[in-house]
């Protein structure tokens, strides 16, 4: 599959799954803006990876942020046309043995972040009618 020509938004990016999930995307052929809270994390990320690749630093649990890693990754290359939804975090132990702050933190990210992220995409999507998430 030719991902030429195309530009992808992948959120934790900057390491683990979001790294690889980058890598496999740029040698596809696209070109691939990566997400995460910590810049310098970003920065030596891009490094490594090499051309082809941006970052910007946010918060996809902030709708400020998440607005403007869209509007970035278009600024970088010209157009979003891909979104990889991948920032999130695991928890260890039970269910049940979670105390709800945690419980909380996590349906904020994995679903609230996810929808407006995704809908501050989808803008670009109607626009340029294409877009895959």
């Amino acid at each position: 599959m030719s991902l030429e020509g195309k530009v992808a938004l992948v959120t934790g990016g900057g390491t683990g799954i979001g790294k690889e999930i980058a890598r496999v995307l740029h040698a596809a052929g696209a070109r691939v803006v990566i997400t995460g809270r910590r810049e310098d994390v970003l920065q030596k990320t891009v490094e490594e990876l090499g051309e082809g690749f941006g970052f910007v630093a946010g918060d996809v649990g902030e709708e400020a942020d998440a607005e403007r890693m869209v509007e970035s990754c278009v600024t970088q290359f010209g157009s979003c046309d891909i979104l990889i939804n991948n920032a999130g975090f695991g928890i260890r132990g039970a269910f049940g043995d979670q105390d709800t702050s945690t419980l909380s933190d996590m349906i904020e990210l994995h679903v609230n972040a996810t929808v407006e992220l995704c809908h501050h995409f989808l803008v670009g999507m109607r626009h340029n009618k294409r877009g895959f998430i």
